[in-house]
């Protein structure tokens, strides 16, 4: 069960990104929050519990330079798993992986839940399988999140009438 975050503000930090982004003639750091504790994230189930057909998926489409090929931290259910921040935190402009198991016609949506905020808008998914049909269809799909707000926000998913809610930080206002 996921606990929704306290309507406390977090005191801000600001974190250099690990190096400037060149913009024009400038660079621009990236200000982050930490995940604060009143935002409980999600955590990634253990890599031995994520099963076989969703790392034969991530086998098929991503490989390591030694050719091999992980699973990212990750959490779902018997229709589909999705990809989890190691960190917990998201940018306000990001994307989502999502494994689905089963066919079938997907949603998603997002809500902040320590505060008011305009829902996320959503892009996608789209399919790397092709087809005009692929996010119907069983497989990887990489779908964009824009968060209207920084601040704790939980996402929902649907597939076929199976649920599958995380939490995230979004911390970060632009990508890291």
């Amino acid at each position: 069960m996921l606990a929704a975050c306290q309507a406390s503000s977090p005191a801000s930090t600001i974190i250099p990104a690990a190096s400037p982004e060149p913009t024009g003639d400038t660079a621009v750091l990236h200000a982050a929050t930490p995940v604060p504790e009143s935002c409980a994230v999600t955590k990634a189930v253990a890599a031995d519990d994520v099963p076989p057909a969703v790392l034969a998926v991530f086998r098929q489409t991503t490989s390591s330079s030694n050719g091999t090929s992980t699973a990212p931290p990750m959490v779902g259910n018997d229709a589909f798993w999705t990809t989890l921040p190691a960190d917990g935190s998201l940018t306000k402009d990001d994307k989502i992986v999502s494994v689905s198991l089963v066919d079938g016609p997907f949603t998603a949506s997002a809500r902040r839940i320590d505060g008011n905020a305009a829902p996320a808008a959503l892009s996608g998914p789209s399919g790397t399988q092709g087809g005009a049909d692929a996010p119907n269809r069983r497989g990887l799909h990489v779908w964009g999140i824009t968060f209207s707000s920084l601040g704790c926000w939980e996402i929902t998913q649907t597939l076929t009438g199976r649920t599958l809610k995380h939490v995230v930080w979004v911390g970060v206002e632009r990508p890291r």
